[in-house]
């Protein structure tokens, strides 16, 4: 699967004229050559977020196994020990409990290259230890709670949509599992309960409350001419205004489409090649 490096940097460039921010190395190092034809580079971060309420404290999650944590914003990194032991160590995403920080959720899996893993695993002591939840089969490539109840979370997975109403004991499929998906976000208001997810194909579904049931939106969204598909798709939200919505497909060097409407009608913003924002031309 392609991966839409460069729609990371769109999304904080649309960002950028709200909050500025400085950039340094934390580890200067040549990447090393990949002998397997794969673009050089070190072990990949699958996904990053930060404390709900302590801007200094930061989590990843390493495709190639591993949770760590920071507490001094990026500086430093020590990796919880609980994740040492997994039977399966590939991470695909986290999950942090906004009432209580010691309660850790991690969907195990490799996103980039959709290897599956075994569910979502917790922990109640910081890391220090994990069990497995009622979420076992699928790679899990994201998962947001619900801030009015911190014992519902929603997770997207390889094999559809799924929510837990008691904290991962059991999980309810909310999609068909025969869908795989890419990314998942809330609409950036503190009150909304609209959730956004994107497929590996070319698919945006909405959900108006909090993820009890979906809708797949079509408006405006299209598969370029000459392509059969979106070759994976990604979201992106703003605070600076919460009806604004990105929409983008790896494929045509990066097709992005635009929502003013909190992401029911779509307006396409590049369907050009070059420039190439997904991927470089071979």
């Amino acid at each position: 699967m392609k991966i839409l490096y460069t729609f990371i940097l769109i999304a904080s460039t649309i960002l950028s004229a709200n909050a500025q921010a400085n950039w340094s190395a934390v580890l200067p190092a040549k990447f090393p050559t990949n002998a397997s034809g794969q673009i050089h580079g070190i072990s990949r971060v699958s996904q990053m977020k930060w404390h709900p309420t302590n801007p200094n404290k930061m989590y990843a999650v390493s495709a190639r196994g591993g949770l760590f944590i920071s507490q001094d914003a990026g500086a430093n990194w020590a990796v919880t020990p609980g994740t040492d032991f997994m039977p399966y160590s590939r991470l695909a995403s986290v999950c942090i409990d906004y009432t209580n920080d010691q309660i850790l959720y991690l969907g195990t899996g490799d996103h980039d290259y959709y290897y599956n893993g075994t569910g979502v695993w917790k922990s109640t002591d910081g890391g220090v230890t994990f069990s497995q939840t009622g979420l076992k089969i699928n790679l899990v490539v994201d998962m947001i709670m619900d801030p009015l109840d911190h014992n519902i979370i929603v997770a997207i997975t390889n094999a559809g949509i799924y929510k837990t109403y008691n904290g991962g004991t059991s999980w309810t499929a909310k999609s068909s599992t025969s869908i795989q998906f890419d990314d998942l976000k809330k609409k950036e208001n503190a009150s909304s309960r609209v959730l956004f997810a994107a497929t590996t194909g070319s698919d945006l579904y909405r959900s108006t409350d909090f993820g009890e049931t979906w809708t797949q939106i079509t408006s405006g969204i299209y598969i370029p001419a000459g392509f059969t598909s979106g070759a994976g798709c990604r979201i992106a939200v703003t605070p600076a205004d919460s009806n604004v919505v990105y929409f983008a497909m790896v494929v045509k060097g990066g097709t992005i489409f635009k929502s003013t409407d909190g992401g029911t009608n779509f307006t396409v913003m590049k369907d050009v090649i070059p420039d190439y924002l997904t991927y470089y031309p071979i």
